[in-house]
């Protein structure tokens, strides 16, 4: 009996290191990261894909069906999940939480060596392993240019 019981807490344990370390660890946010700014595309103007998209340092984001519009279409919360550097250019995987239509949305994003071009792949399903053009809807891709940086909020110090 004890012998039974130690091969189930071993083959317990077993399960849960690999879970552990298998598991993706969630990147860490700086405060300046390349991708918090406005970003435009004045050629979109449908739902399939919002002309303007405002992503902010404190983890929320909103598109506008057009670039002047003062009234999101859509908005929500974000994480990035991965970022990483590939000759010279920026890319990220980043989960929107769409609160409008209440679903996450899984985007894998390049921005260009200068950081003046966004270019996305957005997945109900999963983070994409490319940036393909050829997107079945609901599946889509864009390509927006930076209209401004969004600088991250002061922090408040402890003056006591």
């Amino acid at each position: 009996m004890k012998s039974l019981l130690a091969l189930v807490l071993a083959v317990a344990f077993l399960v849960f290191t690999v879970i552990v370390f298998a598991e993706e660890k969630a990147y860490v946010p700086k405060d300046n990261e390349e991708i918090y700014g406005t970003w435009v595309n004045e050629k979109y103007d449908s739902t399939k894909w919002h002309a303007r998209w405002d992503i902010k340092s404190d983890g929320t984001w909103a598109s506008y069906q057009n670039s002047n519009n003062t009234k999101p279409a859509w908005r929500g919360t974000y994480s990035i999940v991965q970022k990483w550097a590939d000759k010279g250019k920026v890319w990220y995987k980043i989960t929107f939480k769409n609160q409008t239509y209440n679903l996450n949305c899984y985007a894998l994003t390049c921005l260009s060596d200068s950081g003046s071009t966004m270019e996305s792949a957005h997945s109900l399903k999963t983070h994409r392993a490319k940036i393909d053009r050829e997107l079945n809807f609901p599946d889509y891709a864009g390509i927006h240019y930076r209209k401004n940086k969004i600088p991250a909020p002061k922090k408040i110090t402890d003056v006591r």
